[in-house]
This record gives C-alpha cells, structure tokens and sequence, in this order.
C-alpha cells in the first residue's frame, strides 16, 4: 500500500532534482572565452554571461599559438573581407562547440 502512494512520488522527485541541479550548475559556470583576430575591424564583440571575448592584435600564426598554451574555448579568426560577401571567417575549438544559443 506504501509503495502505491510513495513509487508515483519518487520519480517526478528525481526529475525535479536533475532539473535543480543543472539550474544551479549553468548558473555557476564561468563564461567561456573566445579570443578574436578581426583584421577586417568591421566587428565589434560585446562578452555576455556564456562568452567573454578577448581581442588579439596579432597575426594568426602567432594568435593561433597563444590559444594552444590556453584553455580558452575557441580562437575566432575573420580575415580582411567584403562585408557583402563574407568568405574566409574560421572558429578553431579543442573540442567540438555546442549548438546552444548565447
């Protein structure tokens, strides 16, 4: 009788617990920081609670250099380009980046 009333209880607890425990933990996590080699000065970046943007006044090779000594999330590169027809913007990550929005 006790496990008919407490069985229908124990799982959505487990839910809600799950569910608390990524709320507090998203809360928690630090944003992650993209480096940035914009040599078209056509953008500017404004760092949120998800990313915190980090302008590098260097050449790639040099720029790409400095990310692999970091732990930094991503090296975000766009080349002098026609703001019309953008061609040539490359992301470098360590790990394969989510889809989740910022």
């Amino acid at each position: 009788m006790i496990a008919t009333i407490l069985v229908p209880l124990i799982f959505p607890a487990i839910i809600g617990g799950l569910i608390f425990i990524m709320i507090k933990e998203s809360e928690s996590a630090k944003a992650d920081t993209v480096r940035v080699v914009d040599e078209s000065k056509l953008f500017t970046f404004q760092s949120g609670k998800r990313f915190t943007f980090v302008p590098l006044d260097m050449p790639l090779d040099q720029a790409k250099k400095v990310y692999n000594e970091t732990k930094d999330f991503a090296l975000l590169y766009i080349p002098q380009i026609d703001i019309n027809k953008p061609e040539g913007i490359a992301i470098y990550t360590k790990e394969k980046p989510s889809r989740k929005s910022g």
